[in-house]
């Protein structure tokens, strides 16, 4: 690779003639754009929302081969929900998903387009959507088995995915279908971010359908073991109310 430079450079000097050679090494187009990219990401994370555009509009105008180009279409997505372009974001992200079936940001994108459809309180479609999400992230998953980073990022999309489809789930009143959904992301992820609030969902649902010792099974399981939750203190104003819902109902049905 050393010789070829050496030729290369030989033969620019001739073309050239007398004229002096700067040496220099040309990147790729295809290897800018990350700058503006991550300048749009540092706006954005601070709640400049316009200037955060501005440098994805940038990017895609003078980089359209960047490899950055995908990361910046979720995040002109995220943009757009933040202004209300709910119609936008949906139409980019399903573009995205269409055009780019083998893209790793493919399941990141379909999670995307649930927060899109909660946003609107379109919880029919966010389900959808979340449960698309869960799917394609559980089959990423399977794939990066190697990349311990990679999986771990898959794994807690997965993860928040299953958790949006049952809050979509149960939003709509579908209390039963929600609640193997909140079942599976509190078993089969134990100790995500949303583990907690999925056992505290599973304990409000048994509450829904009068499950009272149901119910506390489940409170002491976030008392025992998510002491540092959000959901603990909760859990605990819940627990001593179940046990008073509980007495009473055990003094109504005795004879």
């Amino acid at each position: 690779m050393d010789m070829l430079n050496r030729y290369l450079i030989l033969i620019i000097f001739l073309i050239c003639g007398s004229s002096s050679l700067r040496s220099q090494i040309v990147t790729p187009q295809y290897l800018y754009g990350s700058k503006e990219y991550l300048e749009g990401k540092v706006f954005y994370d601070d709640g400049m929302i316009r200037p955060a555009e501005d440098k994805i509009i940038q990017l895609v105008k003078d980089f359209p081969a960047s490899p950055a180009i995908e990361k910046a279409v979720l995040l002109q997505a995220d943009i757009d929900l933040a202004l209300g372009n709910y119609i936008i974001a949906e139409r980019n992200l399903s573009e995205f998903i269409k055009e780019n079936p083998n893209s790793p940001l493919v399941p990141f994108a379909a999670f995307q387009r649930g927060v899109v459809a909660f946003e609107q309180q379109f919880y029919p479609q966010a389900e959808v959507y979340f449960k698309q999400s869960s799917t394609l992230a559980e089959q990423e998953l399977t794939f990066l088995k190697t990349n311990e980073m990679a999986t771990d990022n898959i794994a807690k999309l997965a993860h928040a995915s299953l958790f949006w489809q049952g809050i979509s789930l149960a939003l709509q009143g579908k209390y039963q279908d929600a609640k193997p959904v909140f079942k599976e992301c509190a078993q089969k992820y134990p100790g995500q971010n949303y583990t907690d609030d999925a056992i505290f969902a599973l304990g409000q649902t048994a509450e829904i359908n009068r499950q009272y010792e149901k119910a506390l099974v489940y409170y002491r399981q976030i008392a025992m073991f998510y002491t540092h939750a959000n959901t603990y203190l909760a859990s605990k104003v819940r627990r001593s109310e179940e046990r008073r819902v509980g007495k009473e109902c055990r003094s109504w049905c005795s004879p």
